[in-house]
C-alpha cells in the first residue's frame, strides 16, 4: 500500500489544523417548520463554515423511507456541501430500518442505499468522504442498554459496507477517496459495544462522539485502539472525533472556548486524523431542546447571528496562527 496517511503526515511535526479540524453543519435535512422561527438554511450554514475557514464539514443525511438518502445526496443542498469542502463526513441514518415488517427490522434496502449513495459521491473528484454507518451506534443498537437491544447490528453493518464496497469496486481509481467508519458515544455502555463489535467491524476509521471530560480524551482513544483493527490508510491512528462540543447553557462563552481548545489540543497530541466541532451555529428548537441549544459558534438568527468567543478561537486554529 506504500506510505500510510499517518506516515505521510508525521503527526508530531506536521499537524496542520486546517487539514483535520472541521465543523458540523447546523442542518439535518429537516424542512423549515411553519411553527418555528426562521432557521439557517443548508446554504447559510455552509457559508458560515467556509467563513470560519473550515475545509472540512460533517452533516447528517437521513431517510424515513428507502431511497431517500440517495435522493437527498442528489439535492441542491448536498451538492452544494460536496462542492464546498475538501473533506465531508456523512452521518448516514436510514431511520426506516428501525420499523419492523412482519416482526423483522427492515434491512432489505440497506445494501442498495449505501451502494447508491457512494455512487453519487464518486461524482466529486478530488474529494474525500467519510461515510458513517449511522451515528452513535451504541446509543441506538447493539447492547442491553441501547434503545433497540434486539437490533441486528452486525447484519446492518455488513449490508451497508457491502453496498459501499460494491460501488467502489465498480469505479476504481476515479480520484475520489471514500473512507468508512462506525461511531460510538461515550455514554450508553460504550466499552461493552467497542469490545463486542469493533473487532468484527473492519473499517477505515472508528469515531468517538464526546461531550465531557469525565476522563482524559486519550483514555477513550487508547481504549478504542485496543479493539479497533488497524487500517491500511491510517494504521493504529484510525480513531477520529466525530463530535465534540460544549454548550453555553449554565456556562459562559469563555468556558466553551476553553473546553474546545483543550479537546482540540488533546486530540492533536494523540494524532487524531479528523475532528468535528458540534456545531457551526445554533438553530431554533428542532426537537433538540436538550442537546442542540448553545453549542453553536454563532447564535441563532433571533439572537442576531453573533459570533461567540469560540468562533474566534477556532478561526485562529484554522488560520494556523
Amino acid at each position: 500500500m506504500g506510505l500510510t496517511f499517518t506516515s505521510i503526515l508525521g503527526f508530531s511535526q506536521g499537524y496542520v489544523y486546517s487539514e483535520h479540524l472541521g465543523v458540523i453543519l447546523s442542518q439535518i435535512n429537516i424542512p423549515d417548520h411553519p411553527d418555528l422561527p426562521a432557521q439557517y438554511s443548508m446554504v447559510e450554514t455552509v457559508t458560515q463554515a467556509v467563513g470560519l475557514g473550515s475545509k472540512l464539514a460533517s452533516v447528517w443525511i437521513k431517510a424515513n423511507s428507502p431511497g431517500q438518502i440517495v435522493t437527498a445526496a442528489q439535492s441542491s443542498d448536498y451538492v452544494y456541501v460536496f462542492n464546498s469542502f475538501g473533506v465531508v463526513e456523512l452521518k448516514v441514518c436510514p431511520d426506516y430500518m428501525f420499523t419492523k415488517i412482519n416482526g423483522k427490522y427492515n434491512l432489505d434496502p440497506i445494501n442498495n442505499e449505501f451502494y447508491g449513495l457512494v455512487k453519487e459521491l464518486l461524482k466529486y473528484p478530488s474529494r474525500t468522504f467519510l461515510v458513517s454507518y449511522f451515528f452513535e451506534m451504541n446509543v441506538y443498537m447493539g447492547t442491553s442498554s441501547s434503545r433497540r437491544p434486539d437490533f441486528p447490528t452486525l447484519d446492518f453493518f455488513e449490508q451497508a459496507q457491502a453496498g459501499k464496497n460494491q460501488a467502489l469496486e465498480e469505479n476504481p481509481k476515479n480520484g475520489v477517496t471514500v473512507y468508512d467508519l462506525v461511531e460510538i458515544n461515550e455514554d450508553s455502555n460504550w466499552q461493552a459495544f467497542v469490545m463486542k463489535y469493533f473487532p468484527k467491524m473492519k473499517t477505515d476509521l472508528y469515531s468517538l462522539s464526546h461531550y465531557s471530560l469525565t476522563n482524559p480524551i486519550a483514555f477513550y482513544f487508547d481504549f478504542i485502539s485496543k479493539y479497533a483493527p488497524p487500517s491500511a490508510s491510517f494504521g493504529r491512528k484510525n480513531i477520529m472525533l466525530g463530535e465534540f462540543g460544549k454548550t453555553v447553557r449554565n456556562a459562559d462563552e469563555a468556558a466553551q472556548s476553553n473546553y474546545l481548545t483543550k479537546v482540540i489540543d488533546d486530540a492533536k497530541a494523540w494524532g487524531v486524523p479528523y475532528l468535528f466541532q458540534f456545531w457551526i451555529s445554533d438553530q431554533p428548537d428542532l426537537n433538540l431542546r436538550t442537546s442542540g441549544e448553545g453549542y453553536g459558534l454563532i447564535t441563532t438568527k433571533q439572537e442576531g447571528s453573533l459570533k461567540r468567543q469560540s468562533w474566534y478561537r477556532l478561526h485562529t486554529f484554522l488560520q494556523g496562527a
